[in-house]
């Protein structure tokens, strides 16, 4: 069994240390310990708590038998006051407390629960190896004991999961697919609770990959009636996020032992986000500019600052990016106006802009103040001279063009009026346009009737009739089974009703919160058709047209997990331990890189000091590293590597043959010559040297060979001396054809790198 030899800087051991004394042990907040947040009996702190299980209780005060409602699995909460088993929480956006919940029904911890190596605690799941696709799958629960109910998400993809709570009674983990719940802007979806045997633990941060020069190797199950699986080699496995892992290494058979999908090579490659432009949200008005239209432009600019300030005050919609702009149209009697800009009778607007394409919270800002600014400065047209149909048709066409920009965007056009076009057939090309985005919606919102003359009632029952022609051309007719109806569509409004029914409508179509879930559900290997099934029934208070676009948007790059389950028949396996075929590696954050740089830049000032000052200061340096681990200084006869695997702290893993550790601090400082020092010193420089490179451009190939000393008459070496190797860098090269070939990932959010364990000190 390998031994992990752990060293770690003064920096990363605070963090880690910090976090460990903040968690209670198994993740809920029974223990949890908030007396670094209370004020005042007062809890004040950002950090949310989740809901532990499905319907969880709350009660209206904190010694209250009977609950008086209940809450669902995940919800975020902020705690507010502490009770001995209670906790009172509220919902972001609103101060009035939502009421009392018990401790154990809620997450507090807000990173994965850590192992006695300090590292997180993470899981595969373990899919069993079945035909049937009913049985192939993991449930993970919404509670820490029960059935699933039919709530349960079912897992079956290759994917990394964190620990963040561990009920032993029930055996059950509660995993997420995030490293951290803090610094995001919304809440990531809780995965479920998933039985201890139906997971794989990773509990060290070593993996392993091919050999570039090999074509393959195989994996074989321990079990020989099950078929092992080959991967192939190859600079491939630069593009992954997800390598193989190393659950242990059995020095003895001379055996890794990993987990894989059983699939092979396919089970690896990340997971892509399908449904990600569904957060993206393009709301745009067009707006009758003649003189009953004053209240109803008040209307729309109130409207989108509902939006921008409401919606972004409510988690659901925190990761939600809106763009907003706006057209007027009015009649050709306006085109002759000195102060109105109009041409044809389409008047003043803001079009969508063709460079804010893509989420970025300063151009969403920018843009709805810039719309509410513009939009202030339209009037309506005082001293109408003209007949009552406006230029409606127009008015559409150039709203349509307005739109245009960044077509994979959702599109939501509001049309305000109360008079229909002189022409009565609605102009195709205008059908052909709007249905040429790929998901949009169009609502007509007709204010209140205020005259009663007969050429005013025509024109105004045009609008309706106009309006349904359109909604019958662009809207299709159902979706799974379900009619998309045309009158909800079509709103009859006062300027009071307009802008609260606008946000209302645009809330149906944007929520973040629901995309995240549904990719998650995804991610786990679900199909997308079970997804919506059981989505659409939980809330079935979102349009049909919703969910249709979600299929829409999935399928065309899902494939066959449109309608079947991923199976990946998650499970474990043996390799040799060659070291001619594969290539061990550790998992290292960004965070890790970091600390490894600064731990060892002090280093680097060794060369300049005399010999004697050379050998104190480096004794200097590791002690206070080793220290740091353990709280006090390090035996002086014990070898550095032995002492430091005994105690196995708070971990930056080192690699197992480190020429640096092989020595006692009493060798170091009276058995060995000073030039042996400066190897010593030389090899912990070049090692950071090795480090800086992969930080300053992660897509660089490392090379570097080995070069073993002799010793000499001048420079008598010891057995260990001549251990210590110098590195001789080679010609920097490109990991692959383009910069996705790098050692550097992005998973879940957080910057991840995979680099061979001869990288490390």
């Amino acid at each position: 069994m390998q031994k992990f030899v752990i060293l770690i800087s003064g920096l990363s051991l605070f963090l880690i240390s910090t976090i460990s004394e903040a968690l209670p042990g198994e993740g809920s907040c029974v223990d949890y310990d908030f007396s670094a947040f209370m004020e005042n009996g007062v809890i004040d702190t950002s950090n949310f708590v989740r809901v532990l299980s499905h319907n969880a209780s709350i009660y209206q005060n904190a010694d209250s038998r009977n609950s008086n409602k209940e809450i669902k699995f995940g919800a975020a909460l902020l705690p507010l006051r502490l009770s001995h088993q209670r906790i009172q929480v509220r919902k972001v956006g609103t101060r009035r407390p939502l009421g009392w919940m018990d401790k154990q029904d809620l997450l507090c911890a807000i990173a994965p629960l850590q192992s006695d190596k300090g590292l997180d605690r993470k899981i595969f799941i373990k899919t069993p190896d079945s035909k049937d696709p009913s049985t192939a799958t993991v449930p993970a629960y919404p509670s820490y004991q029960g059935p699933c109910n039919g709530r349960c998400k079912q897992l079956s993809r290759f994917r990394l999961y964190f620990i963040y709570a561990d009920d032993k009674d029930a055996q059950r983990y509660l995993v997420i697919d995030s490293h951290t719940l803090v610094g995001v802007s919304e809440p990531p979806p809780l995965v479920g609770w998933v039985e201890y045997g139906r997971t794989i633990p990773w509990n060290t941060t070593l993996g392993m990959r091919p050999q570039e020069h090999i074509e393959r190797i195989s994996l074989q199950s321990k079990d020989s009636n099950r078929e092992g699986i080959e991967l192939g080699g190859g600079n491939i496995w630069y593009t992954l996020p997800i390598h193989i892992p190393i659950l242990d290494i059995n020095r003895g058979e001379q055996l890794y032992h990993v987990a894989a999908p059983g699939i092979g090579f396919e089970g690896f490659k990340q997971y892509k986000n399908v449904l990600s432009n569904m957060k993206l949200v393009d709301i745009f008005f067009l707006i009758d500019g003649t003189a009953s239209m004053g209240p109803y432009i008040e209307a729309a600019r109130q409207a989108v600052e509902d939006i921008a300030y409401g919606l972004r005050s409510e988690l659901d919609f925190k990761e939600t990016s809106f763009r907003f702009g706006f057209r007027v149209y009015r009649d050709t009697y306006a085109d002759s106006r000195v102060d109105l800009s109009c041409q044809g009778g389409i008047c003043e607007g803001m079009p969508l802009s063709t460079t804010t394409c893509q989420s970025n919270q300063q151009a969403t800002d920018e843009n709805w103040q810039e719309f509410v600014k513009r939009l202030d400065k339209v009037k309506e047209t005082s001293n109408d001279k003209d007949d009552y149909p406006e230029k409606l048709f127009d008015g559409l066409r150039q709203a349509i063009e307005d739109m245009e920009p960044c077509p994979d965007r959702t599109k939501i056009l509001f049309v305000i009026g109360d008079n229909g076009d002189k022409k009565n057939e609605l102009p195709y090309g205008i059908v052909d346009d709007f249905n040429g985005f790929e998901r949009k919606a169009i609502f007509f919102i007709q204010t209140s009737k205020a005259r009663t003359s007969r050429g005013y009632r025509w024109a105004y029952s045009a609008y309706r009739t106009q309006a349904f022609k359109l909604l019958d051309r662009v809207l299709p007719a159902e979706f799974e089974g379900k009619t998309i109806a045309r009158t909800d569509y079509f709103l009859s409004l006062n300027q009071t009703q307009l802008a609260k029914q606008v946000f209302e409508q645009v809330k149906d179509y944007s929520p973040s919160a629901l995309i995240n879930e549904l990719e998650q559900a995804l991610a786990g290997g679900d199909a997308l058709d079970n997804v919506l099934r059981r989505s659409m029934a939980s809330k079935g208070g979102m349009p049909v047209l919703y969910w249709k676009w979600i299929e829409e948007s999935a399928c065309s790059n899902l494939g066959k997990q449109c309608t079947t389950v991923v199976n990946h028949r998650v499970v474990d396996f043996y390799i040799p331990t060659n070291k001619d075929k594969v290539q061990e590696e550790i998992w290292l954050t960004a965070d890790d890189l970091d600390n490894w740089l600064s731990s060892l830049k002090p280093f680097e000032n060794l060369v300049r000091l005399p010999v004697r000052k050379q050998r104190e200061e480096f004794i200097r340096l590791l002690k206070k590293q080793i220290q740091e681990i353990i709280g006090g200084y390090p035996q002086e006869d014990i070898v550095l590597s032995e002492f430091v695997a005994k105690v196995r702290k708070k971990a930056l893993p080192m690699r197992e043959d480190s020429p640096l550790l092989q020595y006692s601090i009493r060798e170091i400082r009276e058995r060995i010559e000073g030039c042996e020092v400066l190897l010593l010193i030389e090899w912990v420089t070049s090692i950071r040297k090795v480090l800086q490179k992969v930080y300053n451009d992660s897509t660089q190939k490392v090379v570097f060979t080995l070069e073993y000393p002799r010793s000499t008459p001048s420079c008598p070496l010891s057995a260990k001396g001549r251990k210590m190797p110098k590195l001789k860098f080679g010609t920097v090269k490109p990991l692959g054809p383009d910069d996705n070939y790098s050692y550097e990932h992005n998973l879940y959010n957080q910057t991840v790198y995979w680099l061979p364990i001869d990288f490390l000190p």
